[in-house]
């Protein structure tokens, strides 16, 4: 009888063991089709919320603005947002919030996305660099020398509503 029971739950612990691998099986393969199943679904839904549009305008004295925007479809809740990209020639300058060119092209002052130290690009040396002697404060305008290029007065917003006005004299010897 011994014999008999032990070979009987042995069948029994067998036949639990397959169905709980079969069960097992299953499980799995559904959680994979529901997973893609809602991978899918949140795909078409994030490929009809915005729409992504891209133009390159041509300003002037080899410089190139490209303005990439994003608009979503009525009642989604993001904001819509523009992107500005300047280059020069092939060579990109910045992703400006705030740019101003020279009179002839040498310069660009200028202020990045989430930064407010204020910049320098000089074309006809290739470089990048910060203006030190301007405060991190937003830039309000920048008007440029009449007869010299590499002199200019920026214009700055303080707090409480207030302006600073610097007028800068830019590193224009050739090197």
């Amino acid at each position: 009888m011994s014999l008999v029971s032990g070979l009987d739950s042995g069948l029994v612990s067998s036949l639990g063991q397959t169905r709980q691998v079969r069960l097992r099986h299953t499980l799995v393969r559904l959680g994979f089709s529901f997973g893609f199943g809602f991978i899918a679904l949140l795909s078409t839904q994030t490929a009809s919320a915005q729409m992504l549009t891209q133009t390159n305008r041509d300003i002037g004295k080899g410089y190139l603005l490209q303005e990439s925007q994003q608009v979503n479809v009525p009642g989604r809740w993001h904001s819509d947002r523009r992107n500005h990209f300047l280059y020069y020639g092939k060579r990109y300058v910045c992703q400006c919030t705030f740019y101003s060119i020279s009179e002839q092209g040498r310069f660009v002052i200028f202020q990045t996305v989430g930064n407010k130290a204020v910049m320098l690009f000089d074309a006809k040396l290739n470089q990048v660099s910060t203006l030190k002697k301007l405060a991190e404060e937003k830039v309000k305008e920048v008007s440029w020398d009449a007869k010299t290029e590499w002199r200019a007065t920026v214009v700055q917003n303080l707090a409480d509503d207030k302006t600073k006005t610097t007028k800068l004299t830019l590193p224009h010897k050739d090197k």
